[in-house]
């Protein structure tokens, strides 16, 4: 097969992708139209959030934006800055364990919430920086205290994370899987 041929079977090959389309288009352009509506829709009330790191046993939640967080929720915020994270990158998701009205205490690494452990705090990160506990504070309103299960998870046992205010909440999180 020469290169001429094999180009002209190319061009007819793209020419009839071209048509095929055409035709597609022609028939289904409705379910088209209405796939993209349906995306902008979904697009303006929920996002698919991604949990890189081990600090959660789920790896993809759907997030639910604006909707209001109880204790016991996942919530999705905004990072705020510090600790090797820019401002609003990544999203955050862990588990609201603190809301208004409950009495955080430190005693060392050990971090109680209503007078219950909840978690330990490292004395250093993995890449062997500081790590400073959380001050102890009663939750004022519009604010939470977010945690996960792993050791190593940065939530609000430490102070770089800190309490999470309502006005970083994107959304409540639920696990896909």
């Amino acid at each position: 097969m020469t290169t001429d041929t094999q180009s002209l079977s190319f061009l007819e090959r793209l020419l009839n992708l071209n048509e095929q389309l055409a035709v597609h288009f022609r028939r289904h352009w409705l379910k088209w139209v209405m796939l993209l509506a349906l995306a902008f829709v979904f697009q303006q009330h929920f996002m698919i959030g991604v949990n890189i790191s081990p600090s959660l046993p789920q790896r993809f939640f759907l997030i639910a934006k604006g909707e209001a967080v109880t204790k016991g929720d996942y919530v999705a915020f905004r990072w705020h800055g510090q600790g090797g994270f820019y401002v609003g990158q990544p999203t955050f998701t862990k588990k609201v364990i603190g809301v208004a009205g409950d009495v955080v205490t430190v005693k060392g690494q050990e971090v109680f919430i209503n007078g219950q452990l909840v978690a330990l705090a490292k004395q250093q990160s993995s890449t062997g920086k500081p790590m400073e506990v959380a001050h102890a504070k009663v939750l004022g309103k519009g604010e939470f205290f977010v945690y996960a299960p792993n050791p190593s998870s940065l939530d609000s046992r430490y102070s770089v994370v800190g309490y999470i205010s309502n006005d970083d909440v994107i959304g409540r999180a639920f696990p896909i899987f």
